[in-house]
């Protein structure tokens, strides 16, 4: 067998996300300035394997300004169980939220407020009981239960996940259920390597 391409982006994008959802389900985009925006996915026009796709402005609803950009997607079921969103921005601060403040929000509101100079990274939805692991440019991670971040409204700020040097920022955020054994790290060039998860012990958020 011989690798197929999986489809054909514009020049100089590349492919950050693949998601398996149902044509009736309403999607949330992030993006990296803590904007969101909704669409439903059978907005998304039907193509071939190859083909190119969409771009997100071009979906009814969404308006990305110049310096914005998709950073996440999260498709929505009524039978997920998992209830809030988490939220990691590049200086290594992380917010929850209640997913039920997402519902009905107009596109183009702030999904999360950020600092000057950060931006938001990487969103998740979490069920509870997940464990947060956030991991630097430079090769760091931290790994500490969701309920160390405790709920707050939309339009706030986060707190200290993850404490960082100057030159370090968060590129990454995964959140492990319980049963999970390995975790699986890809560097830029394409390395990748697994781990067993308990070689990442707990610890406090706002570790380093």
């Amino acid at each position: 067998d011989r690798d197929a391409r999986g489809s054909a982006p514009y020049a100089k994008d590349v492919i950050t996300h693949v998601l398996t959802t149902t044509n009736r389900s309403p999607l949330l985009l992030f993006t990296n300035t803590g904007r969101i925006y909704r669409a439903e996915v059978h907005e998304v026009p039907d193509g071939s394997r190859t083909s190119t796709g969409v771009q997100a402005v071009g979906l009814p609803e969404v308006a990305l300004s110049p310096r914005e950009r998709l950073v996440a997607v999260i498709p929505l079921r009524g039978n997920d169980d998992r209830k809030h969103l988490i939220f990691a921005t590049r200086h290594g601060l992380v917010k929850k939220t209640d997913i039920r403040e997402y519902d009905w929000v107009a596109s183009g509101l702030a999904a999360v407020s950020l600092r000057p100079g950060d931006e938001l990274r990487e969103v998740k939805l979490i069920d509870g009981e997940d464990d947060i692991i956030l991991v630097s440019r430079s090769g760091l991670a931290i790994r500490f239960a969701e309920t160390e971040a405790r709920e707050v409204p939309r339009p706030a700020n986060g707190v200290i996940g993850m404490r960082l040097a100057q030159d370090d920022e968060i590129i990454a955020m995964g959140a492990s259920r319980q049963n999970a054994e390995e975790l699986v790290t890809i560097t830029e060039s394409g390395f990748g390597k697994r781990t067993p998860l308990h070689e990442y012990p707990r610890t406090g958020r706002g570790g380093k």
